[in-house]
């Protein structure tokens, strides 16, 4: 029968702090309010232990316990006090009202194992009266152990539970009954403290396994030991699907948002609490690519790995998953640059691909953090707050910090998501081109396609502030077929004209990569604009490309059999850029502008451009260096052997009548010095 606990108290949060510790426990808990209420209720109710406050209006503990000791003398009774009312408790000890004293404040283990021992302790005096009847009758299971760990006996219910005859258990050693158990640290806590309880995974006599909440309890008058056994499977399995990521396992938002509320309400000063929110980059392509089975298993991997990233850092407190592709970290640090620290370690972590199936897949994410401010923000707000930087932060950062600026403006931000769905019907889009010039030659010989939108009442509209609203709400599919189209319509034009041989590079989205039936859409436009769609080349980034896999691959062997050339966009930028190199089928590398910027006064941004051209020459491609905006930067990528340049040194992205007019003059030239 399963044990019941009463808790009384006149303080509603006292007894509400005790369910809450005791609610993982395999035993009933009853709450009162006063002495009156508790003595209804055990009018009524079989009572094992009674934990009462000494303090209360109307009745004592101590008078409360007195009453109790005559009508119910087999009830265990625990007294909690933080006062020295010591006649009334020295009266009520001496009188054996009270089982044990528990002085305020308690030690959460002191409590737990003073309960655990006042429930042995009901239960043996619960055997006591009807010993034989009780033991083999309890729903619980149960063996009665000599001080060596031989078992004297077992119980109906201990068989059921296990499968195991009696005579597989009587007369052997605990250990050798239950070979899971540890002997040394049991046989440690028994002679410690005459007690010891545990969970434990068992295997069953028919190989299932179950979790099993066990305690033993040494009872010196008798000089017996006695173990119970109940199993908490399902109470576990509850208590994981109530608070628990089913998938993953970690806490699910709810869970995550109580764990935050927590050290909020009782913040340190000296500590910083902070919420870290997690966004898979291109999630949605892992489901689209393989199958949302591989998508899940990628979350169960990635949350492997903060789990391992958590027992390695201590400021990591609590982990969840909040949302289908967005993880949360609960962190506690001693001031910002280690949290900051800490940051820079989580994206580090996830630089080695992860193994799915016969997949290696890289992992980026947005990482956006949301610092609490002397406790004034909820849980919910700062949770909140964690993804709205890693949704809006900064691009150009590894991580973004929250600040209110990230919330001004979200009502355009909608409005821009509902007009633009309208940009195609509304004819609201534009190509603008940037020239690539030959560093040889000075020529342009090719361009960069970048797409404007042309809003009707808010002007020119950057794609800083859509692509990503296009990305999210998946019409970057159209707005990429619309680009790509726009580009072989333009130069089907110059070539009427006889502006030729010219090259148009278009940027791909990882959205347009994983669609299947991309190489016949680029068919299509070649016959459409009777267009050699040599003159079109496709600019795709690390994040384009989720691993070296057939599919992908294969992809663009068939693109390229069209005969359009692939670009490696913002080189050097990733961590993978090499194996990338080496795995699929590139024409140009495009050295990111960052590398461009210090050229010309860093030894060590000098020595990896010159590096990186150096190994494209050696692969065969051919090298663009983006950003170039002083002359000093082309001579000295001239020196270096690169082919093309890139920049506003030459010219912005200019309208196609413009960058006509420039092929026409072809003003360029880049000296080299001597």
């Amino acid at each position: 029968m399963q044990q019941t606990v009463l808790i009384v108290d006149d303080e509603i949060n006292i007894t509400l702090s005790f369910q809450r510790l005791f609610r993982k426990e395999p035993y009933r808990i009853l709450t009162a309010n006063s002495g009156q209420q508790a003595l209804d209720i055990m009018a009524r109710e079989a009572v094992d232990v009674i934990i009462s406050d000494q303090r209360m209006p109307g009745m004592t503990g101590a008078e409360l316990f007195s009453i109790i000791q005559q009508s119910y003398p087999h009830t265990i009774r625990l007294l909690l006090s933080g006062y020295t009312d010591f006649d009334a408790l020295t009266y009520a000890i001496n009188n054996g009202a009270i089982s044990k004293f528990i002085s305020k404040p308690w030690s959460r283990d002191e409590l737990q194992k003073s309960l655990q021992q006042a429930l042995m302790r009901a239960q043996e005096l619960s055997c006591q009266s009807d010993y034989d009847q009780a033991f083999q009758n309890s729903t619980q299971g149960m063996l009665l152990l000599d001080t060596d760990y031989q078992i004297i006996s077992t119980n109906a219910a201990q068989l059921k539970l296990t499968g195991h005859q009696a005579s597989e258990l009587v007369g052997n050693s605990l250990f050798e009954a239950i070979p899971e158990l540890d002997r040394h640290q049991i046989q440690s806590a028994i002679s410690s403290d005459q007690y010891w309880h545990g969970e434990h995974w068992l295997l069953r006599r028919d190989k299932s396994i179950a979790l099993f909440a066990l305690a033993l309890q040494e009872n010196p008058d008798t000089q017996r030991l006695s173990f119970s056994c109940a199993d908490i499977t399902q109470a576990r399995r509850n208590e994981l699907s109530s608070r628990h990521d089913l998938l993953t396992g970690l806490l699910n938002r709810q869970s995550f948002e109580q764990e935050v509320a927590e050290p909020l309400a009782g913040a340190e000063s000296a500590s910083i609490i902070a919420v870290l929110s997690l966004n898979l980059n291109n999630f949605r392509q892992v489901n689209e690519s393989y199958s949302h089975a591989t998508g899940d298993e990628l979350l169960c991997r990635v949350a492997a790995s903060l789990r391992e990233l958590l027992s390695e850092q201590q400021i990591i407190r609590r982990i969840g998953r909040v949302g289908g592709d967005e993880f949360a970290l609960l962190c506690i640090a001693a001031d910002r640059p280690a949290l900051f620290s800490l940051c820079e370690a989580l994206l580090d972590w996830f630089k080695v691909p992860i193994e799915v199936g016969e997949h290696r897949l890289f992992i980026h994410f947005k990482l956006g953090v949301a610092l609490a401010e002397s406790g004034a923000v909820s849980a919910a707000e700062l949770i909140k707050q964690s993804a709205t930087a890693a949704v809006r932060g900064d691009l150009q950062q590894r991580f973004s910090v929250y600040n209110e600026q990230m919330l001004k403006g979200a009502k355009e931000r909608m409005e821009l998501h509902n007009d633009l769905h309208k940009v195609i019907s509304n004819n609201e889009l534009a190509l603008v081109y940037q020239p690539k010039v030959e560093i040889k030659s000075g020529r342009i010989i090719s361009a960069e396609a970048l797409v404007r939108w042309n809003h009707p009442t808010k002007g020119l509209i950057s794609p800083d502030q859509f692509v990503y609203l296009a990305e999210e709400s998946g019409l970057i599919l159209d707005i990429g077929d619309w680009c790509i189209g726009e580009a072989c319509r333009q130069l089907a034009c110059w070539e009427q004209c006889g502006i030729t041989p010219l090259t148009v590079a278009v940027n791909l989205s990882p959205r347009q990569f994983s669609d299947y039936a991309l190489p016949q859409r680029l068919q299509a436009l070649q016959v459409r604009h009777h267009l050699g769609l040599s003159a079109l080349e496709l600019e795709v980034t690390e994040s384009t490309l989720l691993d070296d896999s057939d599919r992908a691959i294969n992809m663009m062997q068939q693109i390229r059999s069209l005969g359009i050339q692939f670009a490696m966009d913002d080189f050097g930028t990733g961590y993978a850029s090499f194996d990338y190199l080496k795995r699929y089928p590139f024409s140009t590398l495009k050295i990111d502008r960052s590398f461009i910027i210090n050229l010309c006064n860093s030894t060590r941004e000098y020595a990896i451009v010159e590096s990186m051209i150096k190994m494209a020459r050696q692969l065969g491609l051919s090298v663009v260096a983006e950003g170039v905006e002083a002359q000093n930067q082309a001579e000295t990528l001239k020196q270096m052997g690169c082919d093309y340049i890139q920049g506003y040194l030459y010219s912005r992205p200019i309208a196609a009548d413009a960058f006509e007019q420039l092929l026409i003059e072809q003003p360029f030239l880049i000296r080299c010095a001597t």
